[in-house]
């Protein structure tokens, strides 16, 4: 079976796309909850409508059917590829479906949804310099300066139950911290709002012994001794 990261290497281009051109794809991943086309604090998170990131980028990005093209600044194009074969023939793990599904215009980075078959995926955020990317397993949101980015996904696939959050001092992004819910632990995060740059106000759904918890308050916090979890309390 091949792995995430080699298939991944095999299906991005620099320049040119290896693969036949082909209709847009029409092959979607599931819809996440953001809604199309709306800016938030400097974000444009368009993942329910993939043109509505391209109408506003008009001129760096564009599609080509399973192609999807981007102008970097570098003078280079970074070329993302739907592995159309594979996903017509049912190989689940050589199928990756590649959507635009958001810009960071400060940080002058894109968002890309890599789609698996029939479901789940990850993101790539790609510096609209070099290309270049960190993976990350949900959509980022920004801190009120934009100095950093929180990554809230929950989810019953081990590493992907997670928080993390990143700087955006570095190009791409680097890792300040991550949290990852152990496996024997039920616990799921819900990005809720930033309140300054060292605070990521959360909610949380757990089990206690046979009680299901939801809606609690849980909240990240740095301080000199880095990122911490608060404990959860009720609101």
């Amino acid at each position: 079976m091949m792995s995430l990261q080699h298939a991944l290497l095999v299906t991005i281009g620099i320049s040119c796309a290896i693969g036949p051109a082909g209709a847009e794809s029409s092959v979607r991943p599931p819809a996440a909850q953001a809604q199309a086309g709306v800016h938030l604090k400097n974000e444009l998170i368009c993942e329910q409508d993939e043109t509505a990131c391209l109408d506003e980028l008009s001129g760096t990005v564009e599609r080509d059917g399973d192609h999807l093209r981007v102008k970097l600044a570098n003078g280079k194009t970074k070329v993302y590829t739907t592995t159309r074969q594979a996903c017509d023939a049912g190989i689940y793990e050589k199928c990756l479906q590649y959507r635009l599904v958001g810009y960071y215009p400060r940080q002058r980075l894109f968002l890309v949804h890599v789609g698996f078959y029939l479901e789940g995926g990850t993101y790539l955020l790609a510096s609209a310099r070099t290309g270049e990317h960190a993976r990350v397993a949900a959509i980022p949101h920004l801190s009120p300066s934009g100095k950093r980015l929180a990554v809230v996904s929950a989810s019953e696939s081990g590493d992907e139950n997670s928080v993390e959050i990143l700087s955006t001092a570095s190009d791409p992004p680097k890792s300040e911290w991550r949290y990852v819910v152990p496996e024997d632990e039920y616990a799921l995060y819900e990005f809720g709002d930033w309140d300054g740059d060292d605070r990521l106000v959360m909610r949380l759904t757990t089990q206690m012994g046979q009680e299901l918890l939801t809606g609690l308050s849980v909240e990240a916090v740095r301080s000199t001794g880095g990122w911490q979890l608060t404990s959860p309390r009720a609101q």
